[in-house]
């Protein structure tokens, strides 16, 4: 991913469902705010985005086709933005194209040498998403959760997804802000726990490095397939100039970091924001300090003693009391430990903390103007689930 591949002067544009309130807030650019690459055309109070056409050149490079799965190759960005409501980087576009050389009658399964299928954004470039002008309010809804996975942040967009290896590993895009580009491409196994790892900027670096772990795995035998396959991934990120190095928006991110949060990948907050404006360092309140907290107020074991009882709503009162320390601290400007906060009971994974979680964190998206991600978080908590029959758009 390059930044120099968008050439457009980046301006914010609203989710759609963006209140009044914020939208005040931003009066002075509310009129002419860019979905960058396209427009943002307001109608019955709703923001519906169009891609210019000439983003669109990327878009089927050396592809015989009028017409790809489904979609015409003008029309993909478009169609995949205006559901998803993000802007989608090149070299998405460039692997689905190098998938379509691949795999020609079914691109969705070109890398299943490796046991990768490409599902979420893809699956609309594939056709196999029942999609129509009339029905695109309720697809943006759906998309919020289409292959989101039970840790999946709002940060975190569903690209790939391993089978086959009795896991939820699965790869996607990790954005800072919801009107950005992503700043690299990440994995999360969900069957195992929350973590969030880097693996580049683009996703021929990610499929590159997740073969040669494969290819590293001695319970495989004939490692042929995988090899050409990578070697393959090898030259076509080449061919659409596609780095395998770590990116410059990736090392931009690492600097950035308030902290790391327990899912490992942080956050980027705002000019205000500073590695002291932690729970640790403001509040004195370390990651075992939560932990032991969260496990006292999901306790179930003697809820139904007297002892236990007052146990947890003694836990409970601690927690409220820290919610309205790090709202205390809103108040003075400081957003990150509202973030912070709500992304390690997110992590935490128990459903007795969802309440909490859910309102720290669309308190600390709306804090920091990132009212997006607060949608989806409220649409995954909502159906949050475990296990990997995640497809929530109507298909064909």
């Amino acid at each position: 991913m390059s930044s120099g591949d968008h050439v457009v002067e980046r301006k914010r544009s609203p989710s759609v469902h963006q209140d009044e309130e914020h939208d005040s807030k931003r009066a002075k650019t509310s009129e002419d705010d860019v979905h960058t690459n396209g427009s943002a055309h307001k109608k019955n109070g709703k923001h519906h985005f169009s891609v210019a056409s000439s983003q669109s050149d990327s878009v089927g490079n050396e592809t015989s086709s009028q017409a790809i799965h489904g979609i015409e190759q003008e029309h993909m960005q478009e169609v995949v933005e205006n559901v998803y409501r993000l802007r989608m980087p090149k070299d998405f576009f460039d692997f689905w194209n190098f998938s379509c050389r691949t795999n020609p009658m079914n691109p969705r399964m070109a890398l299943s040498a490796a046991g990768i299928e490409l599902v979420g954004p893809f699956d609309i470039l594939a056709g196999d998403v029942d999609y129509k002008p009339s029905n695109l309010l309720e697809l943006q809804d759906l998309a919020n959760t289409h292959w989101r996975y039970y840790y999946d942040v709002p940060e975190f967009q569903t690209c790939l997804r391993v089978t086959g290896m009795g896991s939820q590993l699965h790869y996607g895009y990790f954005r800072d802000d919801p009107y950005d580009l992503p700043v690299f491409v990440a994995s999360n196994d969900a069957g195992k726990d929350c973590k969030i790892t880097e693996h580049g900027g683009n996703l021929f670096a990610a499929v590159h490095k997740l073969i040669e772990t494969m290819r590293d795995d001695p319970s495989i035998e004939d490692r042929t397939p995988l090899a050409e396959l990578q070697e393959v991934v090898k030259l076509h990120a080449e061919k659409f100039n596609h780095s395998l190095a770590l990116s410059v928006e990736t090392r931009a991110h690492r600097q950035a970091v308030v902290t790391s949060t327990w899912h490992g990948a942080g956050f980027v907050g705002n000019e205000k924001s500073s590695s002291d404006n932690t729970l640790a360092k403001r509040h004195h309140l370390s990651d075992k300090d939560l932990l032991h907290l969260f496990e006292e107020v999901c306790r179930e074991d003697d809820i139904h003693e007297e002892v236990g009882k007052q146990r947890k709503a003694k836990a409970e009162e601690k927690l409220d009391a820290i919610g309205k320390l790090t709202e205390k601290d809103a108040q003075d400007g400081i957003y990150d430990t509202t973030l912070e906060l709500g992304i390690n009971i997110f992590c935490y994974g128990n459903t007795i903390l969802h309440k909490y979680a859910k309102a720290h964190l669309e308190r600390g998206y709306e804090l920091f103007g990132r009212d997006f991600f607060r949608d989806i978080t409220k649409a995954h908590i909502e159906k949050r689930t475990r296990g990997d029959e995640l497809s929530r758009l109507p298909m064909k």
